[in-house]
């Protein structure tokens, strides 16, 4: 797992340059980026995949992974597939979230179907690294308020935001959770 945005950018948005907190600022970056990970229940950068998955008698399975922009191989049971040279002719073919079969059929069975593929994006959106600056500067804001939902002073009351992640970095992230299914 790596970071999803750096110290940089991130003491950028904070709007600071002293380098007092930077070991706190990129502790945070590390954190955040490995919740937002997990929020969105899926790895997001490029690189190559493998999967061993039961056959569901089809002729296309969802991979774990995406947006997939290779194949390496495809085999059911003992069967190594081939890629399809063409629309029409027998072998695998692919898109941005499956592998697809051509005159074969992910046999049913328990563990019988194995596929290596490279997924992933080259870079990371700034979409999500919106939301990840958003979700570190919360983190290193809320240091001086944990645990504290608001506080009344002088007839003003200040409410603080408790999530972990803000309602706003989770519309941005929305976009690249998981699809559920894997059939």
């Amino acid at each position: 797992m790596s970071d999803l945005v750096t110290l940089t950018q991130a003491k950028r948005y904070l709007g600071t340059t002293a380098s007092g907190d930077d070991a706190l600022i990129a502790e945070l970056i590390t954190q955040v980026s490995a919740a937002v990970l997990n929020w969105i229940s899926r790895d997001l950068m490029t690189a190559p995949r493998t999967e061993t998955r039961d056959g569901n008698g089809k002729t296309k399975l969802v991979c774990h992974d995406y947006p997939v922009t290779a194949v390496s191989s495809v085999v059911v049971g003992a069967t190594s597939i081939p890629p399809a040279p063409d629309a029409r002719s027998p072998g695998y073919r692919f898109s941005e979230t499956a592998i697809y079969l051509q005159g074969y059929t992910f046999e049913r069975g328990e563990q019988n179907i194995s596929m290596a593929y490279t997924a992933g994006l080259a870079t990371v959106p700034a979409d999500m690294q919106l939301a990840v600056l958003e979700t570190i500067a919360l983190a290193y804001k809320q240091r001086d308020h944990i645990d504290v939902s608001s506080k009344s002073l002088a007839g003003e009351t200040i409410s603080y935001i408790t999530a972990d992640l803000t309602p706003a970095a989770r519309t941005r992230l929305a976009p690249f959770r998981r699809v559920v299914s894997l059939s």
